[in-house]
């Protein structure tokens, strides 16, 4: 005779993969095309995002209209980590969320979120840190390879064009804030790494970024120069005080010579002391 069992059904069941949502932070400055290209690619991809978050740090005023889209603009223009952990903040996210952080000139192609969400459910976990390009900074110049090439001696980091992280682990090692603009992405791999994380990179991820060939303005120069000697100052021995003593002969360098530039890297050399994180 047959008994039924009570316990019968949670037995036989199989187990249902949690659903991830996936939620979109984009940092908006600069060209409104660029952003609203990149939006419409991501509302029409194979995986539709559960949130898309525009962060404007421009001056002028930017909106998206999709359900999926929602555009918040902080008081002052807060830098690229500083804008997403902004725009972060603002929502009121699953404990399983999933970040993908991007600059708004990027470009991805229609199976781009899929392929995130499928990799990350073999390859991510509470304290990784991963993205479609992985690059380097030498150890001996200081110089970025994004696009293979990479040098012995060098420091391995997620390129910050494209970032795919859980939130409490983004919140964790975010706090580069101090630096404001540039080299950002560098320190937030060494903050992961520092406490134990790991940083991965995805591939053949439909994205793509241009390199940067934009006007080197001297804001842009003071912060790359003044943020790149603070993190490489930082370096394990032998490096940190490799760039130490290197850093105070460029400095003394560009004192002695004339002209804007040269006096605009005399500072940001000076101005290292003066960055709090």
């Amino acid at each position: 005779m047959f008994t039924k069992k009570p316990t019968l059904s949670t037995d036989l069941s199989t187990p249902i993969p949690q659903t991830t949502s996936i939620i979109v932070v984009v940092v908006h400055f600069g060209s409104p095309e660029h952003t609203t290209r990149l939006l419409d690619s991501l509302v029409s991809g194979m995986r539709i995002p559960d949130k898309i978050v525009v962060v404007n740090n421009d001056s002028e005023p930017y909106l998206y209209k999709n359900k999926h889209v929602t555009c918040v603009k902080p008081a002052t223009n807060r830098g690229y980590i500083a804008g997403l952990r902004y725009g972060i903040h603002s929502l009121d996210m699953k404990k399983n969320a999933l970040l993908v952080l991007m600059n708004n000139d990027a470009k991805v192609s229609s199976n781009f979120l899929a392929t995130i969400e499928s990799w990350w459910h073999k390859h991510g976990g509470s304290s990784v840190l991963s993205g479609p390009r992985m690059a380097t900074i030498s150890c001996f110049t200081g110089r970025a390879h994004i696009n293979g090439n990479h040098p012995l001696f060098s420091l391995p980091y997620i390129d910050g064009a494209c970032m795919v992280v859980r939130p409490s682990f983004f919140d964790a090692i975010s706090n580069v804030e101090g630096l404001f603009m540039y080299w950002e992405d560098v320190l937030l791999s060494i903050h992961a790494k520092k406490v134990g994380g790991e940083i991965k990179e995805i591939p053949h991820l439909g994205f793509t970024h241009p390199d940067n060939t934009e006007e080197v303005t001297d804001q842009k120069l003071y912060y790359l120069v003044r943020n790149g000697a603070y993190i490489l100052e930082r370096l394990a021995f032998p490096w940190g005080l490799y760039w130490i003593i290197r850093n105070k002969v460029r400095q003394y360098w560009h004192v002695v010579c004339s002209g804007r530039r040269h006096k605009n890297i005399a500072k940001a050399l000076r101005d290292v002391h003066r960055v709090s994180l």
